[in-house]
């Protein structure tokens, strides 16, 4: 009774693990699209350079998170939760917004960026009951990668802020 109890919440905590990862592509996806067109808007030659190197790691990463699915044995697909439709949602109205500040690029990047690494770190938290360590190292250099980036943007908020 205990190992068949143990292999269901095994199973569950797989299947929330693929879930996971289909929401975060699928946010990662999103951001790689959208940066292009943020960088047209951004007025601070700083932060356009910023959005470039996070496009460039966005399309790294997706990389790696397709290269977890296939180590998965599973085909890369994303899902887009309510989070990644509102996020979307956001990102238009943003840029469509013809008084659309680089203030206003920087917080929605770091909101995406929160959203990102709520789901990386819940994957962290599943590849390591999962014992999948060579799919822990990759998630936790997305997740390194991301906090370097959220602390970039935090220090460029206020000279942004000050020129709104």
């Amino acid at each position: 009774m205990k190992a068949a109890h143990s292999d269901e919440a095994l199973m569950q905590a797989y299947q929330d693990f693929r879930t996971q990862l289909r929401e975060l592509l699928a946010m990662k996806r999103q951001l790689q699209r959208w940066l292009p067109l943020a960088r047209l808007h951004a007025t601070q030659p700083h932060l356009r350079e910023c959005l470039a190197s996070q496009q460039d790691e966005a399309t790294q990463h997706n990389a790696w998170l397709e290269g977890i699915f296939a180590q998965l044995g599973v085909h890369a697909s994303s899902t887009r939760t309510l989070t990644v439709q509102n996020l979307t949602r956001e990102s238009h109205c943003l840029l469509d917004d013809s008084a659309c500040t680089d203030a206003s690029l920087i917080i929605f990047v770091q909101k995406h960026k929160f959203h990102e690494l709520l789901a990386t770190q819940s994957l962290i938290t599943l590849a390591t009951h999962l014992r999948r360590k060579a799919i822990l190292g990759l998630l936790e250099r997305i997740r390194h990668e991301d906090l370097r980036f959220r602390d970039q943007l935090a220090l460029m908020t206020a000279g942004a802020m000050q020129s709104a």
